[in-house]
């Protein structure tokens, strides 16, 4: 765990310790000068969650002496993620959040567009996306996304040539059937 001190100058004692959001919490001793010494928390330090960045005012006891002290929980860490590279046709657009996944960080993120894809166009292009945790870190990631134009038209098969009699009922659609590479429901007429 990363720590930080700051020392006072009247005491055997550290007065404020700074560990990163989601490390574990240190050993009292952790605040001493003299690690020789023995010293416990007399704050019971269980349900201090440390994911969270927070002062916490404790007391140790070190010897016969009770000292006030602080842990000091701060978020330096910016949230990591692997980019999604994601297909999508001309005229649909994507969220900056569908193209990274698995999002690690100790609080909550959002994502967004460094500059927003051109969804007007067909092609590869990369998109870099901004993760931003509650507490200001940043990082950024880059995702490839590729906007496919439909110019295939749709398939109809099973039409053929029929001949009848005047007067006879006839379906045209009778084991007729049409399929499109982009849309699954389509409209024959």
């Amino acid at each position: 765990s990363d720590t930080e001190s700051t020392q006072s100058n009247e005491s055997e004692v550290i007065q404020k310790i700074k560990i990163e959001a989601g490390s574990k919490i240190p050993e009292a001793l952790t605040f001493l000068k003299d690690h020789s010494l023995y010293c416990f928390y007399l704050t019971d330090t269980t349900s201090i969650d440390t994911s969270i960045p927070k002062n916490h005012d404790l007391l140790i006891k070190v010897n016969d002496k009770i000292y006030s002290v602080t842990l000091e929980i701060v978020d330096t860490t910016a949230p990591m993620s692997t980019p999604v590279n994601k297909e999508i046709w001309l005229g649909e657009s994507v969220s900056a959040s569908e193209l990274v996944t698995n999002i690690k960080d100790t609080s909550g993120v959002t994502c967004s567009f460094v500059k927003e894809p051109d969804f007007s166009r067909s092609g590869q292009q990369d998109v870099v996306i901004l993760l931003e945790d509650e507490y200001g870190n940043t990082s950024q990631i880059t995702s490839t996304l590729t906007i496919i134009e439909d110019n295939i038209p749709p398939v109809i098969t099973g039409a053929a040539n029929q001949t009848i009699y005047i007067g006879e009922t006839i379906s045209y659609r009778k084991g007729v059937t049409v399929s499109d590479n982009r849309d699954d429901q389509v409209l024959l007429t």
